[in-house]
């Protein structure tokens, strides 16, 4: 984030000279006949004045514009009335309003020294040649996504898994170190250019660390194209690392540097483009794109321009507007429409993501609170300048009082017709493809893989051995309780024959008789238990892996995970490993029917229903995509809470059509996105704001 020159919007007609005897103008840019630059010595910074109104105001003109004495006294350059020669008190503390909480420029380091170092050492980044060559990288790097888009796609995690709280430090983290770097490459260039960079420190964005470099210098520079340059240093720079991180993140395994290469490419790559370039945003573009259109205040000139094109064509004559039709006029009515667009977007984001980070470091009463009076600051703009409408502020001062309210309701009627009327809508979900009801085979006892009769693949017939265990322990037990009921089978046959002569036996018998029924039953089942050891497959069908979404629901089956790996390759690489309770081992079912089985959140349950169209992606096979239909819908699954009661996710599944052209495999990843009833805006806001205010809620 530089810090260029204040500009001064260009309008004309004021009052007499007021302009501070300390202020220096300096020569015009070089790109403008129509401005001059002014030096402010006691705040350091420059100014760019329309030259008509500079000469005006210099030499006693009375026809200056109140609108740029308003913005030459917000710049310090006007004198007070108690103190000829000091800053007007309109720059008083505080006159920052609410935005200052927002942003707190914390004060910095003097980085001429540095950047005059790197300077000398930085031709490998900033000579004609180097340029020339990073930016054929560059584009290599960026053609290359393209090309590979289906396997780039394919590795890239979701929305919800890169922003999650989890990952929101190492984010953090990534963004402040290369933003640092960024102003470094502006103070650099900056340097290597002949002017001399200024402070650089720390802003604080809604709390969030960003550096910041005071380059304001560089418009004591003639040339256009090296103020540019100072101004694209630092995304020229960012750019070389994120093409740079894309290689490591393409080549490396998943794991932290995967994932931090990811995190550089979005931060350099992406969010420079969105910010830091995007014209849109009062950056580093917002500043070249200025000098380009000769603009001193491109903000304030388009905001103006949308006021003589559109809003004096609404209000009528009475709107204080001159009517202008130039191409000028139309683009920069646009570009205002846009950038207040796209403002009011970012802000959101923002909201969202300050959310999200004080959820990471469980602060999310403070980060809803510090989000909420962001999101508030929209709407309240809105009516306070409606109200001024209403009221004839300003330039709605001669508009006739039924034009106003007129327009006032057809604004509010347009504003509430978009939120009510019905729009498409959709959602995305990730799965995995499976066989249709496919039957589980579970060990039935603790044991030691003694025989496996089958391996994956393998066709089985009903009632055939699959796996037979054997348990050292549970056979001792056995043997002890055949003996002991063998032994007192014959102390009841002894028992009985004495009984015969001595009736006062007889009740000794009864409960010597029940004794040896107990543990006659106890070992019947010892014996049961023995002869589960031998699995035996319970329909007919192919072997089939368990998957591992199922191996991380379920209790593990190995004691180790050498063994467990092993087993994951052929269930005979298990034989002599020992086996725990009520382990997975393996499922039956025919592999040429196949479904995509969709782990969709619990908050969804009400807009999916059985019938549903829905569009299925593999990750296997990112170029095909197949239109499937809802199935079936669990009404549990293994994501169920049972000791609070709540559901976070449930199941739904699709089947697959039996087409040879479909090759998508067992276990494979896919993301559906699922076709819903339309919804309104308003109706997504209610869902938004509740989510926002109390977190995720699920049903119960």
């Amino acid at each position: 984030m530089s810090s260029p020159a204040t500009p001064v919007s260009r309008r004309s007609s004021a009052q007499t000279p007021v302009v501070r005897k300390d202020v220096v103008r300096l020569r015009a840019p070089q790109s403008s006949q129509r401005q001059v630059l002014v030096w402010d010595p006691l705040a350091k910074t420059f100014t760019r004045v329309d030259r008509e109104q500079w000469e005006s105001l210099s030499h006693g003109g009375t026809g200056n514009d109140p609108e740029v004495m308003a913005a030459l006294d917000s710049a310090g350059l006007l004198r007070s009335r108690a103190n000829g020669n000091a800053p007007n008190g309109s720059r008083k503390k505080g006159a920052g309003g609410l935005g200052q909480l927002f942003s707190i420029r914390l004060p910095g380091l003097e980085s001429a020294g540095l950047a005059g170092w790197l300077a000398d050492r930085s031709g490998w980044l900033f000579s004609p040649l180097a340029i020339l060559l990073w930016m054929m990288w560059i584009a290599a790097v960026a053609l290359a996504v393209p090309i590979y888009w289906g396997r780039f796609q394919a590795n890239l995690p979701g929305l919800q898994e890169f922003f999650s709280s989890g990952n929101a430090l190492l984010l953090m983290g990534t963004m402040v170190v290369t933003k640092a770097i960024h102003e470094l490459a502006h103070a650099t260039a900056c340097s290597r250019l002949g002017a001399r960079p200024g402070q650089i420190g720390i802003l604080l964005l809604c709390g969030a660390p960003c550096p910041y470099c005071d380059v304001t210098d560089s418009w004591r520079l003639p040339s256009m194209v090296h103020r540019a340059a100072i101004m694209l240093a630092g995304v020229y720079v960012e750019w070389i690392i994120a093409s740079l991180a894309m290689v490591v993140w393409w080549w490396s395994d998943a794991g932290l540097l995967h994932f931090a290469a990811l995190n550089v490419v979005v931060v350099c790559g992406v969010s420079s483009l969105l910010f830091n370039l995007n014209p849109l945003m009062r950056y580093d573009g917002y500043y070249v794109l200025s000098d380009l259109c000769d603009s001193s205040n491109l903000r304030v000139e388009a905001s103006e321009a949308f006021s003589r094109v559109v809003m004096r064509r609404l209000a009528g004559p009475g709107y204080r507007a001159a009517v202008e039709n130039g191409i000028r006029e139309w683009w920069l009515s646009a570009y205002h429409l846009g950038a207040v667009v796209y403002r009011t977007m970012i802000v959101l984001v923002i909201a969202y993501w300050l959310v999200g980070i004080a959820d990471a470091i469980s602060l999310r009463p403070l980060g809803v609170s510090l989000a909420s009076v962001m999101l508030l600051a929209i709407p309240l703009n809105a009516g306070k300048r409606m109200w001024g409408t209403v009221r004839g502020a300003g330039k709605w001062r001669n508009v006739a009082n039924g034009r106003r309210l007129a327009l006032v309701a057809v604004a509010l009627g347009l504003g509430i017709a978009l939120l009510a009327w019905p729009l498409p809508d959709s959602f995305t979900a990730k799965g995995t493809v499976d066989v249709t009801e496919a039957v589980p085979v579970f060990l039935p006892d603790r044991g030691q893989i003694a025989e496996v009769g089958f391996d994956y693949g393998d066709r089985v017939s009903k009632g055939e051995t699959l796996v037979r265990l054997n348990n050292p322990q549970l056979n001792l037990q056995a043997r002890q309780v055949t003996g002991q009921w063998q032994t007192m089978q014959i102390q009841t046959v002894q028992l009985r024959r004495r009984a015969i002569e001595q009736t006062e036996l007889l009740t000794q018998w009864d409960q010597q008789q029940a004794a040896l029924k107990s543990l006659d039953e106890r070992n019947q089942a010892m014996a049961k238990r023995i002869d589960a050891l031998q699995v035996v497959a319970p329909c007919d069908g192919v072997l089939l892996p368990v998957l591992e979404t199922d191996q991380a629901a379920l209790p593990g089956l190995w004691a180790d995970e050498i063994t467990q790996k092993r087993a994951e390759r052929s269930l005979h690489w298990s034989k002599g490993a020992w086996a725990m309770d009520a382990g997975y081992w393996c499922r039956i079912g025919d592999p040429n029917a196949r479904e995509v089985v969709l782990e969709i959140d619990a908050d969804q349950r009400s807009r999916v229903r059985i019938g549903d169209r829905l569009m299925v992606r593999c990750d296997q096979s990112p170029e095909q995509i197949l239109r499937l239909q809802v199935d079936s819908i669990s009404t549990q699954n293994r994501s169920s809470h049972s000791a609070t009661g709540t559901q976070t996710q449930f199941q739904v599944s699709c089947r697959l059509p039996n087409d040879r052209d479909i090759r998508w495999q067992m276990g494979a990843g896919v993301t559906a996105k699922l076709q819903t009833p339309p919804r309104s805006i308003f109706n997504r806001l209610q869902k938004h704001l509740s989510t926002f205010l109390y977190g995720e809620r699920y049903e119960t």
